[in-house]
């Protein structure tokens, strides 16, 4: 008889409870008939299986009671059904869904809780070692950092290199001084959420980011024994404050999610999170280093406005980017003039300065506190040794965010595909009568992929919502929005991802991966 496997991969950041079974039919008790209860631990995956029972030849009686009276339903062979922490498996979080006998299933419960069916791979991994926990920084000399190191060994079953398995590192989280809160540039103009989690750098060409194969290696990031293929997998970071002042309350409050993933499935091989928290009142260093002016390697980056979080104070950042290990930073190395909307100049108070960052870069800020009962500021002037620049004053630098949906056929033969916004449903329900093309994937034959970008200039736009189905429509043309058809729904809301791998099945139906 067929067996069915179900490999479940929990990538939330909580333990949960597991119960897959078959797909109830309409009109069946939710959990008749097989079923199993999992529990799997934040990061980990198990696996399930199902053997349907051999059919039984019926007796005399009972080909006459099929004659006299209705079957009851029976579930579809094939389907199944799996919920998490199941008290009501009917109406909870679960995800209905079609296995094949001939290669396991896995299902991926992401870290923001969404279910979906992962596109089949060989890839896999055979150790996967990050921090565990809270990874409490400490002093060193006049930094207060968390050093730690991720290995991982990827496998492939199918033999051959590992090369669409990396690694990915994303955080989230908040530094502060005296209630000052530091900015922490990632990649450009983008900087940390306090609750939002980003990939930790830029990833290529920037190739600050962790992990991307496509980026040379270096001593914080490498595969071995090479990074084309290559199965293993280090890094090392230490993120934290640089060249700290005596006196001053230091506070680090960070979340990190480690992920192995198949670049070409689009799947979440294993994910781990972990903290980086703690705080500590900068001592007096026994040989104080001299500050030092703008150094030809430092970046000016933007100029934003900021309260205190203590006081309430406002106060004018000026953000620097720096080579990790720079020396200290001499405040007045910048020169700052602050005016209103008006024109009209505003007091500011002694500049200090505070650097935040990791292995591969770090954030300094020269601070100047806003003195009280003035306008909102505006512009300032910028003097670095004589050269002068003039920026307008924000709250954030504008941030872009670039969505990527890559669409994998293996349908068994090739097709073409449309992707457009989800439209928005109008009052009564009434969904609009068109909606406009945003691009076609044109050809795509079975087993391959293309993608489409869609960028937002804007860092606190609506996330968007997209439609893909099969149909060869022209970007820009105007179309009836599908109703019965089959398509894929790709909902980034609420979602720290920013791209998407929508597979359509041999059996003609679509899941959708987030990475």
């Amino acid at each position: 008889m067929a067996t069915y496997t179900i490999k479940i991969l929990n990538s939330s950041d909580q333990t949960k409870t597991y119960v897959a079974f078959q797909a109830p039919p309409t009109g069946a008790a939710v959990l008749a008939g097989w079923s199993v209860r999992q529990t799997i631990a934040a990061g980990g995956a198990a696996e399930v299986s199902f053997t349907p029972p051999a059919p039984r030849t019926p007796s005399l009686l009972g080909k006459l009671c099929a004659l006299l009276f209705r079957a009851p339903p029976s579930a579809a062979p094939g389907r199944f059904r799996l919920a998490v922490d199941a008290g009501d498996a009917q109406v909870g979080p679960h995800i209905d869904f079609s296995a094949s006998p001939t290669a396991p299933t896995t299902i991926v419960h992401g870290f923001d809780g969404a279910l979906s069916v992962a596109a089949a791979t060989t890839l896999g991994y055979s150790s996967f070692v990050t921090p565990v926990g809270n990874l409490a920084p400490t002093l060193q000399g006049d930094n207060f950092v968390a050093p730690f190191n991720v290995v991982a060994a990827f496998t492939n079953s199918a033999g051959g290199g590992c090369a669409n398995g990396e690694y990915r590192q994303l955080i989230m989280g908040r530094f502060s001084v005296d209630g000052t809160v530091v900015a922490h540039r990632l990649c450009e103009s983008t900087l940390m959420s306090p609750d939002v989690l980003r990939e930790d750098g830029c990833p290529p060409p920037g190739c600050s980011a962790y992990g991307h194969r496509a980026c040379p290696p270096t001593a914080s990031s490498r595969y071995s024994p090479d990074q084309a293929t290559g199965p293993q997998f280090a890094m090392y970071d230490q993120p934290g404050f640089r060249n700290m002042a005596p006196g001053n309350t230091y506070v680090i409050d960070l979340r990190f999610q480690g992920s192995l993933v198949d670049t070409a499935a689009g799947v979440t091989l294993a994910s781990h999170t972990w903290t980086v928290s703690g705080q500590t009142v900068a001592p007096r260093p026994l040989m104080p280093d001299e500050p030092q002016g703008f150094q030809s390697s430092d970046r000016l980056v933007g100029v934003r406005q900021s309260a205190n979080l203590a006081s309430g104070v406002s106060e004018v950042h000026v953000l620097i980017a720096r080579r990790d290990g720079s020396p200290r930073l001499d405040p007045t190395a910048v020169k700052v003039a602050v005016v209103d909307a008006a024109g009209q100049p505003l007091a500011v108070g002694e500049p200090v300065v505070h650097e935040v960052g990791g292995q591969r870069g770090t954030t300094a800020t020269i601070v100047h506190r806003l003195l009280p009962g003035q306008a909102a500021p505006a512009k300032a002037t910028l003097d670095i040794d004589g050269q002068v620049t003039e920026m307008a004053i924000a709250g954030e630098p504008r941030v872009s965010t670039t969505y990527t949906i890559q669409v994998l056929n293996q349908s068994g033969s090739n097709k073409s595909y449309v992707v457009f916004q989800a439209p928005a449903t109008a009052s009564g329900g009434q969904v609009p009568v068109y909606t406009n093309v945003w691009a076609t994937l044109e050809n795509v034959t079975d087993g391959d992929w293309d993608s489409f970008t869609y960028t937002v200039e804007d860092a606190d736009h609506e996330p968007p919502r997209f439609i893909v189905e099969e149909g060869e429509y022209a970007p820009g043309q105007v179309i009836v929005p599908p109703k019965d058809v089959n398509l894929a729904t790709v909902d980034f809301t609420d979602r720290s991802q920013t791209a998407a791998t929508v597979t359509e099945n041999a059996e003609g139906d679509f899941s959708v991966a987030y990475v």
